[in-house]
């Protein structure tokens, strides 16, 4: 039996560190300039902090349900089980 851990970029690791510990994750959504952005793919934490310092407004969507039940589906072609980590539904609204 083989166990993947699945979280999302809440947990604000970079992706490559996450490859490198065998994690696997999914983007949460940036909204900012009136588009929306992947975090950490399109967007890096260094960019978000220099909108946020010129004081514009940005919101942090979730993960959408069709991206997590692709991913959850990719992982169980090679795992049997998933453990899904992510923020408490006060932080986040992902689960």
């Amino acid at each position: 039996m083989t166990i993947a851990l699945l979280t999302d970029s809440s947990c604000d690791l970079p992706p490559l560190s996450v490859r490198k510990m065998g994690l696997y994750w999914l983007p949460l959504t940036i909204r900012l300039n009136d588009r929306n952005w992947a975090d950490w793919e399109e967007l890096d934490p260094e960019v978000i902090y220099e909108h946020l310092g010129r004081g514009e407004q940005l919101e942090i969507g979730t993960v959408s349900v069709d991206d997590l039940e692709a991913k959850y589906r990719q992982l169980l072609k090679k795992h049997s089980t998933i453990l899904s980590v992510h923020s408490s539904e006060k932080l986040s609204k992902t689960i």
